[in-house]
């Protein structure tokens, strides 16, 4: 007589259906977890499939961005302003700050999007009745802006927390 025979017989229960049963019941507990999980995500407004990885849910790249770097062609226009910021916002959103010196504020908003795939920021704002899109690539906390302005070159630099 093996040891389990043994096990079995002396212990009167046939301990492998006893194992087949445990087994059951947490795949059973697994199962109504799940199903918990989802519907919670779906009355809270969220898609499961959104939720496709922890970097997609987790939002990394959401938050206030201070300007660390502005040049327009060949000058340094960041001493001309107190403060540049750019602040994505939860709800795919983004304004946009910039404080000078001497002067109004300059105010803009619009739509942001993260693409995880290329780690890349997708801007969307209306200017003039047009749409103008900007994607840059974040890394690390930070992404720079390149565009034209007034057949000059803008690049901005922008860093998560930086002041």
């Amino acid at each position: 007589m093996n040891l389990r025979n043994h096990y079995i017989t002396s212990q009167g229960k046939n301990q492998s259906n006893f194992e087949k049963k445990g087994v059951m019941r947490i795949l059973q507990a697994f199962a109504v977890s799940c199903a918990v999980f989802a519907l919670a995500c779906m009355l809270c407004g969220c898609e499961v499939q959104s939720l496709s990885s922890l970097r997609s849910f987790a939002q990394p790249y959401l938050g206030e961005y201070h300007c660390e770097y502005a040049q327009l062609g060949d000058k340094n226009i960041l001493s001309s302003f107190r403060s540049i910021v750019l602040t994505l916002e939860k709800c795919g959103t983004f304004s946009f700050a910039a404080t000078p010196k001497l002067g109004k504020k300059i105010k803009a908003e619009g739509n942001c999007e993260y693409d995880e795939s290329t780690n890349t920021l997708i801007f969307r704002a209306n200017f003039r009745g047009k749409e103008c899109r900007k994607d840059v690539l974040w890394s690390a906390g930070k992404f720079t802006i390149e565009h034209t302005v007034a057949g000059k070159p803008l690049v901005m630099r922008f860093s998560i927390g930086a002041l």
